[in-house]
């Protein structure tokens, strides 16, 4: 990439010193930004411990897993995941137990991505115990991601427990996930008795490009309440559904997933 020269009689001398600014960019001690809160500080941190190589990056992390700062041990998971050190491993695994929930979450999101199966029986007990919700769901989607069958059919467990939260954490977990099993067990959230997690999961359908999830929003629209009215139209909106589609969805027959959660024979 060429620089560009300043317009001064020392054109050639900035060109110089933009590019020496450029280089001292990416010098230093990358971890130290990974004791920042910052996320740009974070990710410019990543990039520098990508051009390391993976040993060298691995060694850098490592001490930031016994860090007094939990936002640097929430980073070295985060960093070991992201450059897949699956060195680092133990460590995530071991930092699973972290006294900061934040950390938990963290490490169990890099479990997941680093294949560790000697996490899973941690996991297990995050995703079914742990006092923070957060970390429940990071565990089960940590656990889902490594394959694990019985905590795929605790999830959609989920979606008829009596508390809400736990419903809507479910519901959120499975808009994330890309299986094709996730979008069906989407479209029986559409049953939920809240009107505010059937639309989430409505939501969730459409963001994944599933056509049930806007057809559900419009046909439903009719049949609510004031309330519950605005709050789809809210939703439509956010998701840019014009007239025409609206029109085009009532043309044609109403899908049998929707049919069932507007409870229309």
């Amino acid at each position: 990439m060429r620089l560009p020269s300043f317009k001064s009689p020392y054109g050639r001398y900035n060109q110089v010193m933009l590019a020496f600014l450029i280089a001292a960019s990416f010098l230093g001690d990358p971890t130290s930004a990974l004791r920042e809160s910052a996320r740009p500080e974070r990710d410019r941190a990543l990039v520098r411990l990508h051009s390391l190589g993976a040993a060298s990056a691995a060694a850098q992390i490592a001490p930031l897993f016994d860090d007094p700062i939990p936002v640097a041990r929430s980073n070295a998971c985060i960093a070991a995941a992201d450059l897949r050190a699956t060195a680092l491993a133990p460590k995530v695994r071991a930092a699973l137990d972290d006294a900061d929930p934040d950390v938990r979450s963290a490490c169990a999101t890099a479990a997941g991505e680093l294949r560790d199966r000697a996490a899973v029986a941690i996991l297990k007990r995050l995703s079914e115990h742990d006092a923070a919700s957060s970390v429940r769901l990071d565990a089960l989607r940590a656990l889902i991601e490594l394959g694990d069958a019985a905590s795929r059919r605790a999830l959609a467990r989920r979606l008829g427990d009596p508390v809400l939260e736990t419903r809507r954490d479910a519901i959120a977990l499975l808009a994330l996930m890309p299986q094709p099993w996730a979008t069906t067990t989407l479209v029986r959230a559409l049953t939920d008795w809240s009107p505010d997690l059937r639309i989430a999961a409505a939501r969730g359908l459409a963001n994944r490009a599933d056509a049930r999830g806007v057809e559900f929003l419009v046909r439903a629209g009719p049949l609510a309440d004031a309330a519950w009215r605005a709050k789809i139209e809210a939703a439509l909106e956010s998701l840019s559904v014009s007239d025409e589609t609206r029109r085009e969805i009532f043309a044609r027959p109403i899908s049998p997933g929707v049919a069932r959660a507007l409870d229309i024979r």
